[in-house]
């Protein structure tokens, strides 16, 4: 079975991890750790602008939610990426390409007004994912 974590280096998303490897320990699953830079215009990496600084954050987002993972457990088999594009639409995209099996994604659980202004990419993974969305708060 593949299940695929949504990074972003907040305290949810790093419960989310921690949560996810014990899972996939116990089950024996792998996991693929993804952080989405966020990009509304393209997939592709941007030639200007504060990209490299987004993509050296990314990969300590990265680097953090795998020491979550080896903490877990030594035996836990995961790989990570970085891809580039609209946030929720990319993780839909890569986990009905990939054919995963679940997305496991972290949320601040907003509520109200200030949920309807801002969205929620939770809501959109869950709305439009081909698989079983677990959304830890």
């Amino acid at each position: 079975m593949k299940v695929l974590v949504c990074v972003d280096g907040s305290e949810y998303s790093k419960k989310t991890v921690r949560n996810a490897a014990h899972f996939a320990g116990h089950y024996k699953m792998d996991l693929t750790l993804m952080r989405v830079i966020k990009s509304e215009v393209s997939r592709e990496k941007p030639v200007s602008g504060d990209y490299g600084a987004q993509e050296r954050r990314s990969k300590e987002i990265i680097k953090e939610a795998e020491d979550i993972v080896s903490e877990v457990g030594t035996d836990i088999n995961f790989n990570s990426r970085i891809t580039v594009g609209p946030v929720s639409a990319e993780i839909v995209r890569i986990a009905e390409e990939e054919q995963f099996d679940t997305i496991w994604i972290g949320t601040r659980g907003r509520r109200g007004v200030s949920r309807m202004l801002l969205g929620s990419v939770a809501d959109d993974v869950i709305h439009y994912a081909h698989c079983p969305v677990v959304v830890v708060r």
